[in-house]
């Protein structure tokens, strides 16, 4: 595994293959996070509704 520091990688493209790498890296740390501390996308209310959700129910069994 390779370490790069983050600001190097600003505004430039990567390969398919490290990009992947990389959001599959992203992901699976994401994961360990509680629901509250993990990246969500929407406004403040659909935020919340799934952060609280999350809390009750495992959100990716019920996607699935």
């Amino acid at each position: 595994m390779k370490k790069v520091a983050v600001a190097s990688l600003e505004h430039k493209k990567l390969e398919p293959a490290v990009e992947k790498e990389m959001k599959a890296r992203l992901f699976a740390a994401e994961k360990g996070l509680l629901n509250i501390h993990r990246r969500c996308k929407g406004d403040a209310s659909e935020t919340g509704l799934v952060q609280f959700a999350q809390s009750i129910y495992d959100l990716d069994e019920v996607r699935k």
